[in-house]
């Protein structure tokens, strides 16, 4: 019998280490597997990346037997009706943006997983005690780096969207909103992508669910500002310098050009601090842990992190992990952590137990793949990965291609003046008036 081939649809544009821990558990457990990237700005055109990707696949000769969604993605009419006329089981896991179950009309036959309790109610959807967030085996750690705290999470497009938005939104209901507070708290508000539509002044309609990215971003930033007089480290792909640049000038010098694509890189990255800072993407304020959270317990890094409700529940706070309310309290508990080798021991060995104990990806492909009845067909030998990467139509790639996209070229001079000349930083002056 041959190996399942499984079908793992996300819209991140790069592979990180996260995900590439996610994959490389199917393929340990016996799947071939066929990642599709969709890049987070072509959302838009959700619709015919799903089409072409399934007559891509047809031409290539590629048989599906599974079907992996990621949030909303792929959750299309062609998918629903290519794999259906398959007889391959989809199941989808909504990670992080309840408002993707908005309006959402799904066939019963595709199994929908939340992971997160703040999800807006489906009747198809079931809490899963098997998230797809997870962790790498946890290996034993003598943490003594000497840097205090390090942060690695997105702050996608920020420069992209405060240029598209600096003359202000207008709401089908609301009205016109310029530039200002009142604005940026609607673009923090799940209800900013449910109660109405919006477009730009001219009449250009926009994608609601970018913005409220854009805002998570820019929430992220908020917080790592408070850090700025701590021994904080910044990382990312070389495009986060036009993302600072224009939205916290005053972090540039707390940033470092790195790739974290891939289980290696995660540890070296890891090794590099004696605290992993977590701040959460918005949507997800209570609904559960994310991967920074797996990531720290996965490599002996004590987590200090945003409070979130339900991550509590997986770590507790002052067993596994330190969590803060506000800025001051975020600050008197790196003191602390910081002060006190004892205590990040026993964070980080609590915190690792959490992860060995059913949360790695290992786990995690595991039951997944009992769920869609594909375990039984799975070999004893590993599959094979391949990458798919949508750039005006649907290209393979080898894996090591894949991991190296990543990191994106320092910018170039055209970009370079571009960034000198740029007007939108009064985008956020007059947002914080």
């Amino acid at each position: 019998m041959s190996k399942p081939t499984l079908l793992l649809m996300d819209v991140f544009g790069i592979l990180d280490a996260s995900r590439s821990g996610l994959i490389d558990a199917f393929a340990a457990a016996g799947c071939d597997v066929v990642v599709a990237n969709f890049a987070y700005t072509h959302l838009s055109q959700s619709e015919e990346l799903s089409e072409t990707l399934l007559a891509f696949l047809e031409a290539d000769g590629v048989a599906i037997d599974g079907a992996l969604s990621i949030n909303a993605v792929g959750l299309s009419a062609p998918i629903y009706e290519g794999l259906a006329r398959r007889g391959a089981a989809h199941a989808a896991w909504f990670v992080d943006s309840p408002f993707y179950f908005s309006g959402l009309e799904i066939p019963e036959s595709v199994l929908l997983s939340v992971a997160c309790s703040n999800f807006a109610e489906h009747p198809q959807a079931t809490r899963a005690d098997w998230l797809p967030f997870a962790g790498f085996e946890p290996r034993p750690s003598q943490n003594r780096a000497a840097t205090s705290v390090g942060f690695l999470g997105s702050l996608h497009h920020i420069a992209l969207y405060a240029a598209r938005s600096q003359d202000g939104l207008v709401g089908s209901r609301t009205g016109p909103l310029p530039v200002g507070v009142e604005l940026r708290d609607r673009m923090r508000s799940p209800f900013f992508m449910i109660d109405e539509t919006w477009s730009l002044p001219d009449g250009t309609p926009v994608n609601a669910m970018e913005y409220f990215n854009f805002q998570s971003s820019m929430h992220r930033l908020e917080l790592l500002s408070y850090f700025s007089a701590t021994d904080l480290e910044i990382q990312g792909p070389p495009s986060w310098y036009k993302e600072l640049w224009t939205a916290a000038p005053h972090l540039l010098h707390k940033f470092s050009v790195n790739s974290v694509a891939g289980e290696r890189e995660m540890r070296a990255y890891m090794a590099r601090y004696r605290i992993c800072l977590n701040i959460f993407h918005i949507q997800n304020m209570n609904g559960g842990p994310n991967f920074r959270s797996f990531d720290a317990a996965s490599h002996g890094v004590p987590c200090l992190s945003q409070y979130n409700r339900d991550c509590t529940a997986l770590f507790p706070h002052g067993e596994a992990a330190l969590y803060f309310n506000n800025p001051a309290e975020a600050l008197h508990l790196h003191r602390e952590l910081d002060g006190s080798s004892r205590l990040r021991q026993k964070l980080a060995a609590a915190a690792a137990r959490v992860v060995r104990d059913g949360n790695t990806f290992s786990h995690r492909a595991s039951r997944f793949l009992k769920t869609l009845a594909l375990r039984q067909r799975a070999g004893t030998a590993r599959g094979t990965i391949r990458h798919l990467r949508w750039q005006d139509g649907w290209t393979a790639e080898p894996e090591d291609a894949a991991l190296a996209a990543a990191a994106s070229p320092e910018p170039s001079q055209a970009g370079r003046e571009f960034l000198a000349r740029n007007p939108i930083r009064r985008f956020f002056e007059r947002a914080r008036r």
